[in-house]
């Protein structure tokens, strides 16, 4: 397993940031019916209260969010950090990161997409690997190049766009004029 190498301070990374990790064999987590997409979303992990209201609100909040920008929610790709669900406010332990980092490569290498949007501290900060809070991420223009296959014969780059979680929005509803302004300033392929 590959360790991440965690920044020790709090800057954001540079513009382009390699996420080389092999690809997770393990394929029967991964949706047989992928296909390319421009659009992958990263959202961060469920937690295990999470009750269907919550998660209806999340999901029209992002179409909204999308819309405005004329991308459609069905054109995307979307996953979380995580395979499974956490206590709230629990971040993943270093070993379950890498697990899970690996079926993000994977679905990366089988998505190929052009614009990676990532929703929540947590996803941010394990993509992008940084200890940078989010509020550093948010309104910065990143590359992600990540690998196709796991000899690392094709590379790809795609754009990152990190946005606070769903939850914390509509929890926050003062915040979401600042991330209609930063998407609206995202670069479209």
């Amino acid at each position: 397993m590959i360790a991440i190498d965690q920044k020790k301070d709090i800057s954001p990374p540079n513009n382009v940031i390699p996420f080389l990790l092999p690809c997770s064999d393990n394929s029967d987590t991964i949706d047989k019916q992928l296909t390319e997409k421009s659009n992958i979303i990263i959202l961060p992990p469920k937690n295990l209260h999470n009750n269907t209201e919550i998660e209806q609100k999340e999901q029209k909040l992002l179409t909204s969010l999308l819309a405005s920008i004329n991308i459609s929610l069905n054109d995307c790709y979307q996953t979380t950090l995580l395979k499974e669900k956490t206590q709230f406010g629990q971040d993943a332990n270093e070993q379950m990161l890498q697990t899970h980092l690996s079926y993000i490569a994977s679905e990366l290498a089988l998505t190929k997409p052009k614009n990676i949007w990532i929703f929540g501290r947590q996803a941010a900060q394990a993509i992008l690997q940084t200890n940078a809070p989010l509020a550093h991420l948010i309104g910065n223009k990143y590359q992600l190049q990540y690998q196709l296959d796991n000899q690392g014969n094709d590379i790809c780059i795609a754009n990152v766009i990190c946005l606070p979680s769903l939850n914390y929005l509509l929890a926050m509803p003062s915040e979401k004029s600042v991330v209609w302004k930063t998407i609206k300033h995202f670069p479209q392929i």
